[in-house]
């Protein structure tokens, strides 16, 4: 079964605590997608930084701000293959621009 590895900010709070009947919440859609696979074999793995050494099959970049600092871009590129890191800048000026640029482009041919 595949590694999973998701980079998150050192300062994220990806999940809290341990709660009444001891289980983990998180805000996020992506902790309930990450529980699944665990049950499904998947071995997952939360690298909160960037100390740990890049050691798995896939990366998921979570990285909660609107523009994710470069380091954090770098470290997820060594990976083999990695979830959103083209999705790295998204302001809405930014994301109104590329959206623009697509249209154009498709406009053109």
């Amino acid at each position: 079964m595949a590694h999973i590895a998701v980079v998150t900010h050192e300062y994220d709070r990806f999940q809290t605590p341990w709660r009444l009947l001891r289980r983990r919440d998180s805000p996020y859609m992506l902790f309930d997608i990450l529980a699944e696979l665990e049950r499904r074999g998947h071995r997952v793995r939360r690298l909160c930084g960037l100390s740990q050494p890049p050691d798995a099959d896939l990366a998921i970049l979570h990285v909660d701000a609107t523009i994710v600092p470069q380091a954090y871009v770098d470290y997820a590129a060594c990976f083999p293959f990695c979830l959103n890191l083209a999705v790295s800048d998204i302001p809405s000026a930014a994301s109104a621009r590329r959206c623009c640029a697509t249209v154009t482009a498709g406009a053109a041919r």
